[in-house]
């Protein structure tokens, strides 16, 4: 009689023993040819992958290039200043116009001499000479950031051109006076020959700079003085506390009277202006001046600048004599569509471009660059394309 169970478990054997051979056919030819490749297939198999696209988001922000220094609290002290005498005339005092205790504010008129206003404005530097048309240096544009600040539209470029003279002739008439006229010469177009011509211009008895914003009057001559050198002064104060921080010249460079900075003090930040740049003296470095900042090479020059506070007496209760300061190397760019600097790129006539991605391709859309910092770059979209959020290419060559 046959035995058909042993029958079925032989036959099952045979069958698991033939898949079990069969895996290991397989696996060994695998494994065969993955240790036996054609050059073709090695080579195809060391290319590195496609590199894709590298892609950045359009950001909208602030975009400021500031440093840190420490500045130390001072106290206001008086500055003296000499009154202007107009040339081969003797000078009277015609009307003190401000009397002691009086604020002085930037453009005005602090003197009458001779019926002529001395303007004071706003400056690190004294005038050493007239200002007259075609006059080019930081005295001008010493003058041009003056009124700038009163208002007039008027480009600080250095150089006393007619829209220059222009605001200066209407500012003299915003405080009740006519502006000084200088005779130049300048080419007649009809004759191209030189012909002397009378010009706004701003005379050494016009002005005084002084490095203090809104100065109090402390003391002056009165009206019907003679001015000789004892009594033609005035005496200026800026009535609170300073603060001085001892900066490289490696940081001057955009550095001004009037640039604004601020002041972190109590957990709050207070905007500062900058109010006067004094080179530090050898003598200063040899008593030991410390710095805040290592001097440049090793060496180099350095300045002391005084930042006066927006609001009087903020510093009154000063705990410390330290004060950290953040102060722009140059002036922040604000509320602008922001990209890498690497994702701007220039076709020939100098038109700048961004890769802007789209679902199956890139598309190049026109902006203008507002300015860069530390690889950043704000822009403008020329045609309202770009918009923040958007991916833009930054691997572009």
């Amino acid at each position: 009689m046959v035995d058909r169970h042993r029958i079925v478990q032989l036959l099952t054997n045979k069958i698991a023993i033939g898949i079990f051979a069969l895996v290991v056919f397989v696996g060994l030819i695998w494994l065969a040819a993955s240790l036996f490749q054609s050059p073709a297939q090695r080579e195809a198999n060391a290319k590195p992958p496609e590199p894709q696209p590298i892609v950045v988001p359009v950001t909208k922000t602030d975009l400021r290039d500031d440093f840190t220094v420490k500045a130390k609290l001072a106290a206001e002290t008086n500055l003296t200043y000499s009154l202007p005498s107009p040339e081969g005339e003797r000078t009277v005092v015609t009307g003190a116009l401000k009397r002691p205790g009086d604020t002085i504010f930037d453009g005005v008129p602090i003197i009458e001499l001779n019926d002529r206003p001395v303007l004071v404005f706003f400056g690190s530097v004294p005038m050493y000479r007239t200002i007259t048309a075609g006059t080019i240096g930081g005295d001008v544009q010493r003058l041009q950031l003056a009124l700038a600040k009163l208002g007039y539209n008027i480009e600080a470029d250095g150089n006393f051109g007619p829209r220059s003279q222009s605001a200066l002739r209407r500012h003299f008439k915003s405080v009740g006076s006519t502006v000084p006229l200088c005779q130049v010469e300048q080419i007649d177009p009809k004759t191209n020959e030189p012909k002397p011509v009378h010009l706004p211009c701003l005379r050494l008895s016009d002005a005084i700079f002084v490095p203090i914003d809104k100065p109090r009057m402390v003391s002056g001559p009165q009206s019907g003085q003679i001015l000789s050198g004892d009594n033609a002064k005035v005496v200026l104060s800026g009535g609170g506390s300073s603060l001085v921080a001892t900066i490289p010249s490696t940081e001057l460079a955009n550095l001004t009277v009037g640039t604004e900075a601020t002041a972190l003090y109590n957990g709050e930040t207070i905007p500062l202006t900058v109010a006067g740049i004094s080179p530090v003296t050898e003598d200063k470095k040899k008593e030991g001046a410390e710095t805040d900042q290592p001097a440049p090479d090793g060496g180099g020059s350095a300045s002391n600048v005084t930042f006066t506070p927006a609001q009087a007496g903020v510093f009154n209760d000063l705990g410390s004599n330290e004060v950290l300061l953040t102060v722009p190397r140059s002036k922040p760019i604000l509320g602008h569509l922001v990209v890498p600097q690497r994702a701007i790129a220039q076709n020939a006539s100098g038109q700048s471009s961004v890769l802007v991605q789209q679902p199956d391709q890139f598309v190049a859309v026109p902006v203008n660059e507002v300015g860069c910092v530390a690889g950043q770059c704000a822009v403008e979209s020329v045609n309202g394309q770009l918009r923040e959020g958007m991916m833009v290419r930054v691997d572009q060559e």
